[in-house]
């Protein structure tokens, strides 16, 4: 026998325990890197610390940034007896290592569930496909994507849906029964994959216990956590249900317009998003588990889920925690497909896969095997977000945006209420009282359920001027959001009152709202800026923009352009500074035209834009610096990055003009 085939059998265990582990440092270090780069800006981060905090200083469930409690929103149980590891170190690192460990440990049970599949076969095969299992399972791209897109729960049920599966297999009812409560504890719609449980009995014909047992189970408790979570919901109702609104404004609506329009519901479900999904699903896999679709009844409700939701299938559910709950179900039928491809026959009543005519070491069974393990590496590279991590991390381009939201963030007390913008909320979610500011800007809760009611114990406003990019890609291209973005600036601006720093891209405010009435820029008499400072430069654009001058205060490290308005449009204009050493572009900044909340917004008016150049993040060496600007406008899209943040992706950008050397700065 080979040496590496004789040591792999001999330590095996020890191989999956330090894949494992592996995994659980390479992740965790990635997951600690991407939020010290302030990158996790979807929001949901930033409310399950909240939630973790709150209920780890006694007030459970509790939190701000969705105007009541968690509980109206899911029913997951779990995070009582996870907020006591959690109370142990208070932090949004925590729950970013905690659901690493959850996705890793995941393997183990893969491991198990393949151990048990080929237990008829040679002690070779026994160690060598239930150790790839789990190798494919460490190296999948879905399982990467879920673990660097902020933080959820449901990651959680995986491990004990996993062993229910296996419980499952052994017939063991006591056994599955407690797994299955312990999984459903997650989330409410983990219920729908125990229910499926018993559609596969069916399928194996299995005794009726099996087959109405885990229907019976699932259906109640997700009767029960939707009793939950209505009870808790500020209108009495599942607010995720406006996802399927589209088919009508109850669930019997829902069900009896499906019935009577099959026509629209197929129209619905074939789309290319669909297509996309499905392919993203099997890919890793070698496409695996669709020949062995029975094992796939068990993603079948989270698979409706999906097809039936306004947004239907997409790339998105395959970068995102969405595809948690069908990847149990792939697996499983990952191993079971093995078994089709080598002539496996399934039993009257039952299976027996994988079968004594998997021959691994004839040719077939080690090219299969082969081209598993590469289809899930390149599905790593190809789906997964570690090559652009990696390639993120050696450039270090994060550093200095890194640095200036640090600052700001320093600059706000631990314990103050404060609303912030979706980098800087993650940050500062450690606190009792936190808010978001793109629920001020809309002024209404989300899905447009009902009037967002701005808090009146605001004391800072943490803002970041991209943020009003993002708002416009993100909000004009959603139905509910769209009719509320008009108003938008001057609800936040209501809110910040006098600027207390400024960095970057970032400023903080204390809050106006109870206080005094915000500060506006007034430089009256048509001077601009701190008269004799500024140079005169009358810069005419297309757009009827017109660049009337600048000042840098090297002092504040903070740039003004004075600028006056064009025509239409301004809102989607970007303005782009650089900052150039013997040519080569040494700082970068772009930010919305208007990128300060109380500065007017209509064509015509005069307006100071106040851009920060962080020189203490940049450790400049001395020497002439020259400044450039280029005025753009942009149509974006609001999509994932690479690393799965956020990001405004430009579908059109025109070039409106621009001056390479607008003036210099002496280091």
């Amino acid at each position: 026998m080979p040496k590496p085939i004789a040591f792999i059998l001999k330590h095996e265990r020890k191989l999956l325990l330090a894949a494992i582990l592996l995994y659980i440092a390479v992740f965790s270090g990635i997951c600690l890197w991407k939020y010290g780069i302030f990158a996790y800006d979807g929001l949901d981060l930033a409310i399950y610390n909240q939630v973790f905090w709150n209920t780890a200083h006694g007030r459970l469930f509790e939190m701000s940034i969705h105007p009541h409690s968690y509980l109206g929103d899911h029913a997951e149980l779990l995070l009582l007896p996870l907020s006591l590891i959690y109370a142990l170190l208070p932090n949004p690192r925590t729950l970013l290592v905690l659901q690493t460990i959850a996705l890793a440990a995941a393997a183990y049970p893969i491991w198990l569930i393949a151990k048990r599949a080929t237990s008829n076969l040679s002690p070779k095969c026994q160690t060598l496909i239930p150790l790839l299992m789990a190798l494919l399972w460490l190296l999948n791209p879905l399982v990467h994507n879920i673990n660097l897109f902020e933080f959820h729960l449901l990651p959680f049920a995986l491990i004990p849906l996993l062993f229910a599966y296996l419980a499952y297999e052994d017939g063991k009812k006591t056994r599955f029964i407690l797994l299955a409560l312990l999984s459903m504890l997650v989330r409410e719609d983990v219920a729908l994959v125990i229910a499926g449980f018993g559609i596969l009995a069916a399928f194996e014909r299995k005794s009726w216990w099996w087959r109405l047992a885990p229907i019976a189970t699932g259906a109640a408790w997700f009767a029960s956590a939707m009793t939950l979570v209505s009870h808790f919901a500020p209108d009495g109702a599942y607010k995720f249900a406006a996802y399927y609104s589209w088919l009508g404004a109850t669930p019997t609506e829902m069900v009896a317009n499906a019935a009577l329009h099959p026509l629209s519901v197929l129209t619905h479900i074939v789309s290319v998003g669909n297509l996309e999904m499905l392919i993203g699903f099997g890919l890793p896999l070698l496409f695996l588990p669709y020949l062995a679709p029975r094992f796939l009844v068990l993603a079948a409700g989270p698979l409706l889920q999906i097809l039936m939701g306004a947004p239907g299938g997409s790339a998105v559910v395959l970068e995102t925690h969405y595809s948690t709950l069908f990847l149990p179900a792939l697996f499983v039928a990952a191993i079971a497909g093995l078994d089709s491809v080598h002539g496996g026959r399934q039993k009257a009543g039952g299976r027996k896969f994988l079968s004594s005519r998997f021959p691994l070491p004839a040719s077939r069974a080690h090219s299969t095997l082969f081209l598993l393990l590469m289809a899930s590496v390149y599905g790593a590279f190809v789906l997964g977000p570690l090559p652009h991590a990696a390639a993120r991390i050696v450039s270090g381009e994060d550093a200095v945006a890194a640095r200036t939201a640090a600052e700001i963030i320093s600059e706000v007390p631990p314990d103050a209420s404060v609303t912030a913008s979706y980098r800087l909320l993650p940050h500062l979610s450690s606190r009792e009282r936190i808010y978001s500011n793109h629920y001020i800007f809309l002024g209404v809760n989300q899905f447009g359920s009902a009037p967002y009611r701005t808090p009146d114990d605001i004391e800072y406003v943490a803002f970041d001027a991209e943020d009003l990019g993002t708002y416009r890609t993100q909000f004009m291209a959603t139905a509910w959001a769209k009719p509320h973005y008009e108003g938008g600036r001057a609800r936040l601006a209501a809110v910040a009152g006098e600027e207390v720093a400024r960095v970057g891209s970032f400023v903080l405010y204390e809050s106006g709202k109870a206080g005094e009435p915000p500060s506006v820029f007034d430089y009256g008499g048509g001077q601009r800026g701190s008269g004799e400072d500024i140079n005169d430069i009358d810069f005419g654009f297309a757009d009827g923009s017109v660049l009337n001058g600048m000042r840098f205060d090297e002092e504040a490290s903070l740039l003004e352009l004075d600028w006056t308005l064009g025509r239409e449009n301004n809102d989607t204009k970007v303005v782009r500074v650089t900052l150039k050493k013997d040519g080569e572009v040494i700082y970068e900044s772009a930010s919305p035209l208007i990128n300060d909340l109380h500065q007017p917004v209509e064509p015509g008016s005069e307006y100071i834009q106040k851009i920060s150049i962080p020189f203490s993040a940049m450790d400049l060496p001395p020497g002439r610096y020259v400044f450039g600007v280029m005025l753009s406008e942009h149509e974006a899209v609001h999509v994932l990055d690479g690393i799965r943040s956020t990001m405004e992706y430009f579908t059109e950008s025109h070039e409106i003009g621009g001056i390479d050397e607008i003036g210099y700065i002496e280091l």
